[in-house]
């Protein structure tokens, strides 16, 4: 697969996906995945604070995945 992106098709199509992948994550952590979804989900089983934890970790995390998330068509 190297061999390929190091054409130019290649590199358009790396960048095509990592663009599109960028954006199918970020419209399922948007639209999907919401505070509503967590407190429905978790709600029964585990204490407010501790969805709220979850919540802040995911949303510190999310900005490292749309980063690391072109690397990973290697």
């Amino acid at each position: 697969m190297n061999e390929y992106l190091i054409q130019s098709n290649g590199w358009k199509t790396y960048i095509i996906l990592s663009v599109l992948s960028i954006l199918i994550t970020y419209a399922i952590n948007s639209i999907f995945l919401t505070t509503d979804l967590y407190y429905q989900l978790f709600g029964e089983r585990l204490a407010f604070e501790r969805i709220d934890d979850m919540l802040n970790i995911h949303k510190r995390l999310q900005g490292v995945s749309y980063i690391i998330l072109p690397f990973l068509f290697f």
